[in-house]
């Protein structure tokens, strides 16, 4: 006997959830076609059984969550839906998400201004520092908390297949990195971060599945992190560290892998599905594509070899190596996390706690309001702070150039330890003096800024944010230098430091009434 399949939730089915018979209740059907597929009951029931079953085994809770709203888009095929994505369903749920972050954002603020800030103000200075700082370090360990339970009950593990695009997968796989995004694994990582980080980092991606040894470097986001493998003392830059490939309306998932010691230079690409061998070296700007190995020096896109592979870090360098980055973590943790997550949370408590020393009001009472001064205060407040972050922005540049002009010299070509006192000083340099020029952006004050930091530069020379290690850079005469460059030849690799050479651009020329031409 005949039905159409719409009416199989009429039929006696073993136990299948009441969405599942919604969300399947028509067959995709190919593109004009506008009738509708006949089919027997044994036939009807056993296609409704199997597509509930590959809709549960996804292995995640989303699969259950969004079978209610996919019954209201139509289901695959139907309105606004095509093969398995439900392109209607994603935009919804991704405006949903994208219109409440800023409301979690304002919750964050209210609890601040309501809670944080009125309990802070009636704390002793250091009491509310330390009151600050641990606020500050529960906030990372939450978000780090949330991220772990969204990738394992949404996603659960990567594992190397197609899928349509807008399907279920994608829609969580785009919520999980919606969520990373807030978190110590969700951006690219600033030239010279401290090794630490890097070993906390690698720590939260082991815990959301990625194959990352402790003492790698990826200083690039990761995507799809079950699929992806990273081994001892290896340093991946690149554009991007993932394993998910979007083409013709596929969301294609493959492995890709970086071995113990290899090194991934700026700005290049590792396809999905590609391998770099132990040792291997991929220059800068090039690119990997799908299935091949590389296993020696590459470069170019594509890539191709131009030399031999290096010599592998031995096991005690790696031990001692990890060792030495779990110690620095720690440190980091403990003391550069709060530090430079409270400055601007103190700066105001300070400013409101001196408005407010003389009140009696001041003492543990009215919990739920600021003391009256402090209120009387708040009219000035935006005064005070448009004040101070000038200061702040004032006092990070001379902190750069105090930085660069107090600490030892770097002169290549030399070699240093990530995790070594002139390794750690070089970092610091680095890192000051790129997160400077990012301020700076394309000012014409740049070149100025630069001659204080050290640098050597001609007249007449333009140039804006770039990577720099001022102490090796020489910029000639009437230069002109776009922004996103890298002007050094220091990089990581294998755990080291390594300044190989002085960057040269263009000549430096000497002028009449000047003694070499360069301006200081």
């Amino acid at each position: 006997m005949l039905c159409y399949f719409r009416a199989c939730k009429t039929l006696d089915l073993e136990r299948v959830p009441h969405h599942s018979s919604e969300a399947f209740v028509s067959l995709p059907m190919p593109l004009g076609h506008k009738g509708c597929s006949l089919m027997t009951r044994g036939e009807a029931r056993e296609s409704l059984v199997r597509k509930t079953r590959e809709m549960m085994s996804l292995g995640s809770l989303g699969s259950l969550l969004a079978c209610g709203a996919i019954e209201a888009t139509g289901g695959p095929g139907g309105p606004g839906g095509f093969g398995e994505s439900w392109p209607v369903l994603c935009s919804w749920v991704q405006g949903i998400v994208i219109v409440a972050e800023p409301v979690l954002v304002a919750a964050r603020m209210m609890l601040d201004e309501r809670v944080v800030l009125p309990v802070a103000i009636r704390l002793s200075l250091w009491q509310s520092f330390l009151l600050i700082s641990a606020i500050v370090i529960f906030e990372q360990l939450l978000r780090i908390i949330v991220l772990l339970a969204a990738k394992w009950l949404l996603v659960g593990r990567y594992k190397e297949a197609q899928h349509d695009i807008y399907s279920l997968f994608y829609l969580r796989h785009w919520l999980v990195q919606r969520i990373a995004d807030g978190t110590i694994i969700g951006d690219e990582l600033v030239t010279g971060t401290c090794v630490g980080f890097h070993f906390l980092r690698n720590l939260v991606l082991k815990a959301l599945g990625a194959d990352v040894a402790l003492t790698a470097v990826i200083t690039t986001r990761v995507v799809a992190f079950d699929l992806v493998s990273v081994g001892h003392l290896a340093t991946v830059h690149g554009k991007q560290l993932t394993a998910v490939h979007f083409g013709e309306r596929r969301m294609i998932l493959k492995s890709i892998s970086v071995g113990n010691g290899a090194f991934v230079g700026t700005n290049s690409v590792l396809e999905p599905g590609c391998r770099v061998a132990a040792g291997a070296h991929v220059e800068g700007l090039s690119m990997v594509p799908c299935g091949f190995t590389a296993s020696a020096r590459v470069s170019g896109v594509p890539c191709q070899a131009v030399g031999a592979p290096k010599i592998l870090p031995s096991d005690a360098a790696v031990q001692s190596f990890r060792c030495e980055m779990l110690l620095l973590a720690i440190a980091y943790w403990l003391v550069v996390v709060p530090m430079t997550g409270s400055i601007r949370p103190f700066i105001r408590v300070l400013v409101l706690s001196q408005a407010a020393q003389e009140s009696d009001s001041k003492h543990w009472e009215n919990l739920d309001a600021l003391p009256e001064e402090a209120m009387d205060f708040l009219p000035e407040l935006p005064l005070v702070s448009f004040i101070v972050n000038v200061l702040l922005v004032a006092l990070q540049l001379l902190m750069t150039i105090l930085i660069c002009r107090l600490l030892p010299r770097v002169k290549p070509p030399c070699s240093y330890s990530l995790t070594s006192i002139h390794g750690m000083m070089l970092s610091l340099k680095m890192l000051w003096v790129t997160k400077a020029s990012n301020s700076l952006q394309d000012a014409s004050m740049v070149p100025a800024f630069m001659r204080m930091c050290g640098a050597q530069f001609g007249r007449g020379v333009a140039m804006g944010c770039e990577v720099v290690l001022p102490d090796t850079l020489v910029v000639g005469n009437g230069c002109f230098i776009a922004s996103r460059n890298i002007l050094t030849s220091a990089t990581m690799d294998q755990g080291q430091y390594k300044v190989p050479c002085t960057t040269h651009l263009g000549p430096l020329e000497k002028s009449s009434g000047e003694k070499n031409g360069l301006i200081w």
